[in-house]
């Protein structure tokens, strides 16, 4: 694959998981089963490897999901709450094993792990104050989540107090309902004429969410403990014990010494996967050795000390009967399988995205084939194979197509560049502009944009300022109460974090993340617009593509005279710096530039990473007036008598930064 097809599909990949967080973490709604989730994430994660030049900051491989609905207070967490990566072979448990191994500069045999069941229900912070329950709240995006204490002190098996020395403890587990719950909800649900949920951790997750904590405590849900925040602790198999002890449940748990054991721990807990009376769709290896796990630390939305090894899927056969084309807000063209209807777990799946043009080719796929998909645990399946011996005529290979499917604008690479015409991009810009991470405003959704497009009313973001002088009220969906409340949350989104705003200009390569670093870099537009490839360049996480994408976006003159016209109607605010890391150290290091250079011997270079961003550093690759410290190891390269060359660079040795790590 060439560089420029990954961009393409890494923009694709971001856009669809992006899309899923929202139904699964917003809507408690997912359209996609768990196993095709990972997948996407997968497939994201070896692209980003394959071409890290491409792995943009804001990727949805660095983060864990959404932000949050409003119904809801907001709680921060005090540690982030980040999802764990996925193992799905013994090949993937080896790697992991090795890459651990690795960074600790130790043999695999001096690492034990803890395997516990992966619970299939929702994650969940419980703070006790002095020994009461004070808080409780979702996970949200893994820095800030839902206060639902009211919920969860309707769980039977959550105690109110504890016995604990510590004034505050934080207590986190899964929030699950036992699939006997699930089964009575169901059958009441359909007795009353009501729709059945899809999946136990479905019921769970729109239970829990409940403004109503009386529906919440009719549900039955139930709790499993896995974490408390106590230094106190040497190994992970003491907190569960702890935990019981305290009065929590905590899932079945036993420790591991080398692959073998690991394997033979696996297979131990998918076989009484039947026998349980909850789901589990996996099992969870973490380094049982706290302290080891405090080495490690996270990259990006994940902790490197455990992984969830995931169970395989089931399989489902059905037929394609039609292959068609979407065209997304960047002109990438996805493929979409048109499918026999196939009835999964209650769910009619008619359709199956395909990803890209090289899944079409890789699998072979034609109209009229039976195709194989596959699904773990949820509702939608991918398709993972063509049945070959069940199709004895096969229709000739796909024509792919050479012009857009909106526009009829010839294809560069499988994608639309007509970007000012091609009517499906604009409407899907329009779309993201006013979504949650741009604007946010309400009352203006995916129907309601085409709707307004399609009357001629909305024609470019702009217009949407100036809907108050045209007779919305008139347009198909909308009435006179629907219009004004619309009008008012146009009002109110003129005020909006400038990180909000560079995220709606739709840049490439910048999403939420990204612009948030670029705000707090910046902080105004203007500074951002006059920015040299080399300063953006400098951004620690923003590397060459993502400053050239900034750089190029704001050289076009019809890009500025949008931006130019869009902030006479817009007010900047003051930017809040959310999101970051609750473990950042504030210190001599802290806003400061560090370089490593060398061979260190004594650390790895990636736990010297770590430990720099832990301390609120920024990590570059490279020397400029920007550097604060070189670090230097065993046979530096260039960067040590270029930082020699320039003013203000503060050189130390490893046993150096070393020593400064001790006195933290």
């Amino acid at each position: 694959m060439q560089k420029e097809e990954a961009k393409l599909e890494i923009q694709k990949l971001s856009e669809e998981i992006k899309k899923h967080d929202d139904l699964y973490y917003n809507k408690s709604a997912p359209i996609i089963s768990d196993h095709e989730y990972d997948l996407l994430r997968k497939r994201l994660r070896f692209l980003e490897e394959t071409f890290p030049e491409l792995d943009a900051v804001d990727s949805p491989s660095h983060n864990v999901g959404p932000a949050k609905l409003a119904s809801f207070l907001k709680v921060s967490h005090k540690t982030p709450m980040l999802s764990l990566d996925n193992a799905f072979n013994k090949n993937d448990m080896l790697s992991f094993v090795d890459k651990v191994s690795k960074f600790l500069g130790t043999s695999t045999t001096d690492i034990a792990f803890c395997a516990e069941q992966k619970i299939d229900g929702l994650s969940a912070s419980i703070i006790y104050k002095n020994g009461r329950l004070n808080v409780a709240a979702t996970r949200g995006n893994g820095y800030v989540g839902e206060d639902i204490t009211s919920n969860i002190v309707t769980i039977k098996n959550i105690p109110s107090e504890i016995t604990t020395k510590k004034e505050i403890v934080e207590i986190r587990g899964e929030v699950y309902m036992p699939i006997s719950s699930f089964e009575s909800l169901n059958k009441a649900r359909n007795n009353d004429g009501k729709s059945e949920f899809a999946t136990a951790r479905n019921a769970a997750s729109g239970s829990l969410r409940q403004l109503d904590p009386s529906v919440t405590a009719s549900r039955n849900l139930s709790f499993f403990a896995y974490y408390i925040d106590d230094d106190s602790y040497i190994y992970q198999t003491d907190i569960l014990e702890s935990l019981r002890s305290m009065g929590f449940s905590v899932a079945d748990f036993e420790t591991c010494s080398n692959i073998n054991e690991i394997m033979v721990s696996y297979e131990k807990m998918k076989q009484a996967r039947s026998s349980l009376d909850y789901e589990i769709d996996g099992a969870v290896f973490k380094v049982n050795d706290l302290r080891y796990q405090k080495r490690l630390g996270y990259s990006g939305r994940s902790p490197r000390h455990s992984i969830a090894f995931k169970f395989p899927d089931e399989e489902f056969r059905t037929l394609v009967l039609d292959i068609e084309f979407s065209v997304g807000r960047t002109g990438v063209i996805t493929p979409v399988a048109i499918l026999e209807p196939v009835n999964i777990s209650g769910v009619i799946v008619l359709r199956s995205s395909l990803h890209n043009f090289d899944e079409i080719k890789r699998l072979d796929i034609r109209v009229g084939d039976t195709v194989l998909l596959k699904r773990s645990g949820d509702v939608i399946p991918k398709i993972v194979a063509v049945v070959k011996e069940k199709t004895a005529k096969r229709a000739a290979p796909l024509e792919l197509p050479r012009v857009c499917p909106s526009c009829g604008s010839p294809l560069h690479k499988n994608r639309c560049i007509n970007r000012s015409s091609c009517r499906d991009q604009i409407v899907q810009y329009m779309i993201y502009f006013v979504s949650r991470p741009c604007f946010n405003i309400e009352g203006l959704g995916k129907q309601q944009v085409k709707d307004l497009y399609k009357a001629g009313i909305l024609n470019n973001p702009i217009d949407i300022f100036n809907l108050k002088d045209f007779p919305i009220h008139s347009v198909k969906g909308f009435g006179v109460l629907s219009a004004r409340k619309l009008l008012d949350s146009i009002e109110k989104s003129k005020r909006l974090p400038l990180s909000k705003f560079i995220t709606s200009l739709g840049i490439e390569q910048i999403g939420e993340i990204s612009a948030s670093v670029l705000a707090m870099r910046f902080g105004d537009v203007e500074n951002l617009m006059k920015a040299s490839i080399e300063e953006l360049q400098e951004i620690d996480g923003i590397g060459t593509t993502i400053a050239s994408e900034v750089y190029n976006f704001f050289r076009n003159a019809s890009n500025t005279e949008f931006v130019k016209r869009l902030l006479t109607y817009v007010t900047i605010e003051q930017e809040n710096n959310v999101g970051q890391s609750a473990e950042v150290q504030p210190g001599k290091f802290s806003g400061k530039t560090i370089v490593f250079t060398g061979k260190l011997n004594k650390i790895t270079r990636k736990e010297a990473k770590q430990q720099a961003v832990n301390l609120g550093a920024r990590v570059s690759s490279s020397i400029s007036e920007n550097t604060d410290y070189l670090v230097v190891g065993e046979k530096p390269g260039s960067k040590l008598s270029k930082a020699e060359q320039v003013d203000g660079i503060t050189i130390i040795t490893e046993d150096e930064w070393l020593e400064e790590m001790a006195k933290i």
